[in-house]
């Protein structure tokens, strides 16, 4: 796990580039509960139509989503695509945990839109984690 102080991208920038030469710490290719692995599931009503669900794609796959969550987050490509290595930086006080994950599973679809990444070494936990509209 690292550490670096908080507002800086530094450290997130290296680890970024160190990262595009590991492999995913996690080698599973599906969600479906597997023995050892903690699954948590969310689901919220974002609204309905069209235009919010364009919003709430174009969101997520610009990793506005991870922002608007408080992450800091220093991505490869401006929107996730399979092979996009992205460092997260969790706050926490005046440092934050950094987690480097790479985009494993696109969805760009009519009715559906997303990403999963797999965890990277230095990532806190190792898994698999799936965002979907």
């Amino acid at each position: 796990m690292q550490l670096s102080r908080r507002g800086t991208d530094r450290a997130a920038q290296a680890l970024l580039v160190q990262s595009s030469a590991r492999q995913p710490t996690c080698t599973l290719t599906s969600m479906s509960r597997q023995p050892g692995f903690h699954q948590v599931e969310r689901i919220a009503d974002i609204g309905q139509g069209d235009a919010v669900f364009a919003a709430a794609a174009e969101q997520v796959m610009t990793w506005q989503m991870h922002r608007d969550a408080g992450l800091r987050i220093t991505p490869s490509t401006p929107r996730a695509e399979i092979g996009t290595d992205v460092v997260a930086g969790m706050p926490l006080g005046p440092v934050q945990i950094l987690a480097p994950c790479r985009v494993v599973r696109v969805v760009e679809e009519t009715r559906s839109a997303g990403f999963r990444y797999a965890t990277l070494p230095g990532h806190p936990e190792r898994g698999l984690e799936e965002f979907l509209v």
